[in-house]
């Protein structure tokens, strides 16, 4: 009878141990926005690429700076060299012009751009870096020990490292610290120099309730989603890391939602996952999954189609929006209407304009280019950008810094949650710290757009940061 308890336990724990660890070489995390409860996780404390979900940290200080009454919405953040000389995906502002401080936060949240969120450091702290350090520090406050920040928009750097639970403390932390501004993640288009931006975020076009939050995607970090969605008075925080695609990634978060508002416990929670996900995003072992994140791959540069030079923005424009609205299935929900302004030089003297999609796979832009060239006669072609070195270094296993690593051990030792953990697998300890925030005014408060459906009792700490000149 010994033998027999013994072997239906092992039994047991074999085919549970891949329920735990659903979405295979993925990180996955839902919360529960009111009480910080996680309901369920898979990878969420192994170290990965952020990119684009940076942009939330540069959101956060921003609206931090706004409600503290040192910058306002109607200001204007002027863009360096620097700035303006940003990779795609960008706003494409030049050198010397600039923009309000409530269109770089539209810009940030729909077109994900680069060049605005170096603009916006530099303006915040005096330069990239300086900000970069604030940024790592106030995440350290809000308890993601295991978050490094090395830019402000989520370019390539392989130590710019965090993980699925601390970007979910990120998202819940925007949405509980600043109500009054939560409502610009939920801005599906942005109208910017006669060009409309849309937002990355397809779940806010095609999911009930989902009302934010911010999309990422470099080669090394393959495409990650923080999401927050409300039903029937519940908000959830949803994290997705590691995607092959948009649509997957979408898949994925509306997979989390679908089962995490159906108010299961934990543990029906993490089976209703392991049986919607096919076999091949299931962990081989549990075992496995602890002890390293998958090495990211980069497969190549981003490529765009090419569809032509027009004489004005608005006929770049129209020409982008059409073929994107032609080969949507296609690309699976990716690309954005990108327009460049090219300025001739000599008897070619004058400005022309450009007309394109970008940010999407090589193969899906070879299969939308030759639909658009079959059913429409469109002269597109396909550009791919070689990834840069920083990019290829950046495929490396992600490492957390010696400096932020002794950083974070002091922190986890004066909280009293001192634990042994690899560098290049950042693993917190899980705990969560209670969100308590004194003295909200409530006259920012008031001037609120989007109320919480949920209001939380309490609000987290947060200490005001104040950038170095």
């Amino acid at each position: 009878m010994r033998r027999f308890l013994m072997a239906l336990s092992l039994a047991s724990a074999m085919l549970l141990a891949p329920t735990s660890n659903a979405f295979a070489r993925y990180s996955a995390l839902v919360m529960d926005a009111a009480s910080g409860e996680i309901l369920y996780s898979a990878n969420a404390e192994l170290a990965r690429y952020p990119a684009s979900l940076t942009k939330m940290m540069t959101l956060y200080l921003l609206f931090d700076a706004i409600e503290s009454g040192r910058v306002r919405l109607s200001d204007a953040i002027s863009f360096s060299g620097n700035a303006a000389a940003q990779p795609p995906s960008k706003l494409g502002v030049y050198t010397g012009e600039r923009i309000s401080v409530e269109n770089a936060i539209l810009a940030l949240v729909t077109k994900s751009a680069n060049d605005v969120a170096a603009a916006v450091a530099e303006h915040l702290g005096g330069s990239e870096y300086n900000f970069a350090q604030s940024m790592t520090e106030q995440a350290h406050r809000l308890g993601m020990l295991d978050t490094t920040f090395q830019n402000a928009s989520g370019l390539p750097n392989s130590d710019q490292v965090t993980t699925a639970r601390d970007m979910a403390v990120l998202g819940r932390a925007l949405y509980i610290d600043f109500p009054q501004f939560y409502h610009y993640f939920s801005t599906r288009y942005f109208r910017y120099d006669g060009a409309s931006h849309h937002n990355h975020n397809q779940l806010l076009f095609s999911y009930d309730g989902v009302d934010g939050i911010k999309t990422g995607f470099i080669r090394a970090s393959g495409f990650n989603l923080v999401a927050s969605a409300t039903r029937n008075g519940r908000r959830l925080i949803g994290v997705v890391l590691g995607a092959r695609s948009p649509g997957e990634r979408g898949r994925m978060m509306a997979s989390l939602f679908d089962n995490g508002f159906r108010d299961a416990d934990r543990g029906e929670f993490q089976l209703a996952m392991a049986r919607e996900l096919p076999a091949t995003q299931i962990e081989r072992s549990a075992t496995e999954s602890a002890t390293a994140a998958p090495a990211p791959e980069v497969r190549g540069g981003s490529s765009s189609i090419e569809l032509g030079t027009f004489k004005d923005r608005s006929g770049a424009v129209d020409a982008a929006r059409r073929a994107l609205s032609r080969v949507s299935s296609e690309l699976g929900g990716s690309g954005e209407i990108d327009v460049v302004a090219i300025r001739g030089k000599g008897r070619r003297a004058g400005v022309t304009y450009r007309s394109r999609i970008s940010d999407i796979d090589a193969a899906e832009a070879w299969r939308a280019c030759a639909v658009l060239k079959k059913s429409v006669r469109t002269a597109c072609s396909v550009r791919t950008t070689k990834p840069t070195a920083a990019a290829r270094s950046s495929a490396k296993k992600p490492s957390v810094t010696k400096q932020a690593a002794a950083r974070s051990e002091r922190t986890r030792a004066s909280a009293g949650r001192t634990k042994d953990r690899k560098v290049a697998v950042a693993k917190s300890s899980g705990g969560r710290a209670s969100m308590t925030k004194p003295g909200r005014s409530k006259a920012s408060a008031a001037k609120a757009t989007v109320q919480p459906t949920a209001k939380p009792a309490t609000l987290r700490s947060k200490p005001a940061v104040r950038p170095k000149p």
